[in-house]
């Protein structure tokens, strides 16, 4: 069986979920530093200036709204960075919607986040020529950073092993990795070689299921 994927969203810049965040974060902290620098400038003005000048020049409202927006922006940076750290399991469960999906997917989908926590990103719904992410029964388990090192390879192995281990529990039928197909009764074949590390699942593990149905 023949299996698309689509090529990486250059809206990415080839990082992963954390490196996105973590860039996210840095961006909207350099956006705060100059309007909070401004807010404090004011308010030290505001506090030294002799009371004939400080209204024509210095706007309480404005020096308000600049604080709040430095606040704001530098409250957001903050939740972003520090939330991972503080709660993993909010991070792990945020790996893809279930939006589209029938039910084993989303048990599937859980499943990982919950047992892999280094797991940033599960593809789901999306156009597929041929059926099995449109009919929302696959999902597509990206492995983070270097996929040919062992360590991740390890980690595929694993989550491999623990999706066909709970192949009834989870209604996968078969998982594909590292170009070969591993089926729910324990069998396995090698796949023909592709063009490419992602068309090869050397990067991610494929995993169709049953369905059954939507929730």
């Amino acid at each position: 069986m023949e299996y698309y994927e689509p090529p990486p969203n250059p809206l990415t810049l080839g990082l992963d979920g954390v490196a996105l965040v973590t860039l996210w974060s840095l961006l909207t902290l350099l956006i705060a530093a100059p309007i909070a620098d401004i807010a404090a400038r004011a308010i030290l003005t505001r506090c030294f200036m002799p009371r004939s000048e400080l209204r024509r020049r210095v706007s309480p409202a404005r020096i308000t709204i600049a604080a709040v927006a430095a606040l704001a922006l530098a409250a957001v940076a903050g939740w972003f960075l520090l939330a991972p750290a503080l709660n993993p399991a909010l991070a792990a469960a945020d790996t893809t919607s279930d939006a589209g999906l029938q039910r084993d997917p989303i048990a599937v989908n859980h499943a990982v986040a919950e047992h892999f926590p280094q797991i940033q990103d599960i593809a789901g719904f999306r156009p597929d020529p041929f059926g099995e992410h449109e009919q929302g029964r696959a999902l597509d388990v990206l492995i983070p950073g270097d996929p040919t090192i062992p360590q991740s390879i390890a980690l595929g192995d694993d989550i491999r092993d623990f999706l066909l281990q709970r192949a009834n529990e989870l209604g996968v039928q078969h998982v594909i990795w590292r170009q070969h197909l591993y089926r729910a009764d324990g069998t396995a074949e090698p796949m023909q070689p592709r063009d490419s590390d992602v068309a090869n699942h050397f990067t991610h593990l494929h995993v169709t299921t049953a369905g059954p149905g939507y929730p």
